[in-house]
């Protein structure tokens, strides 16, 4: 699994690093310092942990829609200080996945939302899958009856 972090805060970010290497994840990490670093290398990416305020992007609803626009297969987990609940509302309905507060996160939390948004991620890619492959056999049987 990839892992990119945007995250422009250096004090924050340390605490980040941190938490991974206490976490040992099975994950390749990368990092991102603004929203252009972030859309230059979501590419193979299978999670983004995103920071709202951005140097270069003071807007949340901005910085998701642009983050979706350059993947939008990729599950956000959003990692910011603004407690504000209709925000998180808003940001679920454009594709958040989970909204964690720096003030209280801790590395379980981070460490529990990654499992949990990955996990879910996976078994939705694979119901994907599967629908796709039941309406194909479907259609390749109405095709068939139709022949007859």
């Amino acid at each position: 699994m990839k892992i990119l972090v945007v995250e422009d805060s250096k004090t924050f970010l340390t605490y980040l690093v941190g938490v991974f290497e206490m976490l040992n994840l099975d994950a390749e990490i990368e990092y991102a310092k603004s929203l252009q670093e972030a859309k230059d290398k979501i590419d193979g990416s299978d999670l983004v942990l995103l920071d709202l305020m951005l140097s270069d992007s003071r807007n949340p609803i901005k910085t998701i829609k642009e983050i979706n626009k350059a993947d939008g297969e990729i599950p956000i987990i959003v990692i910011t200080g603004d407690k504000n609940p209709e925000l998180m509302y808003k940001l679920v309905r454009f594709g958040v996945k989970d909204y964690l507060l720096k003030e209280t996160v801790t590395p379980k939390k981070i460490g529990d939302s990654i499992k949990r948004v990955s996990e879910k991620n996976s078994l939705m890619k694979l119901f994907k899958e599967k629908s796709e492959a039941l309406l194909d056999c479907c259609n390749q049987m109405v095709e068939r009856a139709m022949a007859l």
